[in-house]
Parts: structure tokens; C-alpha cells; sequence
């Protein structure tokens, strides 16, 4: 079970989408045996030269306000907070005191920011905004680990391409430890004539995406994709469960 997060982000990088290095050592504070840590590395450039990608802007929906109403509700607050919701977000960088003090980073967040705004806005569809292909990846791997929680909108990581000029997902917490009930793109809007105000129902209710995510999700979603990738991790797997037996035999 402990693995699974390194599988996950071992099929990102089976499939070009950006992920980040993930894996398990064992852990002594002086004389004290802390035992066996799972080690992610934290989002910055160096994320992207390892996914060979150019140098960029790595961004989210600022959740500051979800948060907020996060907060109330654990508190026994029980409020229809609007001003929480995604309609009310905008995209930020990550690592901000290092895209402050880079032109070519500000630049970069700029354009990705414009996009993402646009999109939200309705003003682009999803394949105006996103590489497409890379999305419907995503979304399709996310279908095969039952990693939905961690698609929501407060949750998912972007990255501009100055080469593409286009928004790519970056693979973050899969949560893939659940049952997988229902896929990304089993969504059903409450109206058919207007878009909701709704993150997932924008993406996918653009018909370019959409395509690309059910031609994707019939390739990936297999016994045989499944088998054939398990096959090439397989040296790489028994030694991440080997040391992962140290603690749990």
C-alpha cells in the first residue's frame, strides 16, 4: 500500500506528464530510529529540468479563502461562503520569492496566469488554455490509481510551457489508496445550456478534451498497459518494497 504513490508518479513518467521524485529511506535523529520516511520533492525548477521541460512557472488556484471556509466549517460553522468557491480563486505562482526576482520566470507566470484566468472566466475553452493531450493523460491515470481526491480544484498543480505556450498538469498526491467508483469524466452538469462555474465542468465540457480523454483513458485503463508498465518497474518496485519491509515485513 505504501507504494503506491511512487507507482503513481512512476506512470506520469511513463506517459510524459510531469511528476516528481518520490521515495523511501530510513530515517535516524541521533541515536533514535524514526523508521522509514516516504521522501516527495517540493515543486521548483529543478522539477522541471528533471521532466525535461524549459524553465517556468510553476502555478495553482490560490485556496486562501477555501481554507477560510474550511477552517468555519471545522468549527461548526455552517456557511454558503461564496467567496471561497473557485469562481472567487486566481492562479499563483509557486515559490513566489524566486519568480519575484526572475524576469523570465515573472514573464512566465504572467502568460499562465493570463490563460488560466481566461479560462476561468470562460473566455478560452480548455484546449485554448491546456495541452490537451498531456490532461487527458493525466485525468486518465488519475482513473486508473482511484487518485480522484486529489482533482479538486484547491488541489491541482499547473506549469506554463514558453516553448508550447500552453498549461500542463504536474502530478501531485494521488491519494490512490481508494476505490475507484467513478471516473473523472462521469460528470453530469445540472444544466446542459450554460457551463457551471466549476473547474472539472469547464475542462470537460469542451468536446476536444473530451475526445482525448476517452481515447486515452480506453488505452491506459487495461490489463495489458497495466501488465506491460508493471513489467519495466518491476527491478525498481522490489527494491522500494524491500526497503519498505524493513518497518513493514
Amino acid at each position: 500500500i505504501y507504494a503506491y504513490e511512487w507507482i503513481y508518479h512512476k506512470l506520469l513518467a511513463n506517459e510524459g506528464v510531469i511528476h516528481l521524485k518520490y521515495d523511501f529511506i530510513k530515517v535516524k535523529l541521533r541515536e533514535n530510529d524514526l523508521g522509514i520516511y516516504a521522501i516527495e520533492e517540493h515543486f521548483g525548477q529543478h522539477v522541471l529540468e528533471h521532466n525535461d521541460r524549459p524553465k517556468g512557472a510553476i502555478l495553482r488556484w490560490n485556496p486562501g479563502l477555501y481554507w477560510e471556509w474550511r477552517i468555519d466549517e471545522l468549527e461548526g460553522r455552517y456557511l454558503d461562503e461564496e467567496y471561497s468557491a473557485f469562481a472567487s480563486s486566481f492562479a499563483e505562482p509557486y515559490d513566489k520569492g524566486t519568480v519575484k526576482n526572475d524576469p523570465e520566470l515573472i514573464d512566465s507566470y504572467t502568460k499562465g496566469a493570463k490563460l488560466l484566468e481566461l479560462f476561468r472566466r470562460d473566455s478560452l475553452a480548455a484546449s485554448e488554455v491546456f495541452d490537451i493531450d498531456k490532461m487527458a493523460r493525466f485525468h486518465a491515470i488519475i482513473d486508473l490509481v482511484g487518485g480522484h481526491h486529489s482533482l479538486d480544484w484547491s488541489d491541482v498543480k499547473f506549469y506554463y510551457n514558453s516553448e508550447t505556450e500552453m498549461v500542463e498538469p504536474v502530478g501531485y498526491e494521488s491519494f490512490s489508496v481508494r476505490k475507484t467508483e467513478r471516473i473523472a469524466g462521469q460528470r453530469v452538469p445540472d444544466s446542459y445550456t450554460e457551463v457551471e462555474t466549476d473547474y472539472h465542468n469547464k475542462l470537460f465540457a469542451d468536446p476536444v478534451f473530451f475526445e482525448a480523454y476517452i481515447e486515452n483513458l480506453q488505452r491506459i485503463c487495461t490489463e495489458e498497459y497495466f501488465e506491460s508498465f508493471a513489467q519495466s518497474i518491476q527491478s525498481d518496485l522490489d527494491e522500494k518494497l524491500g526497503v519498505l519491509a524493513m518497518e513493514w515485513p
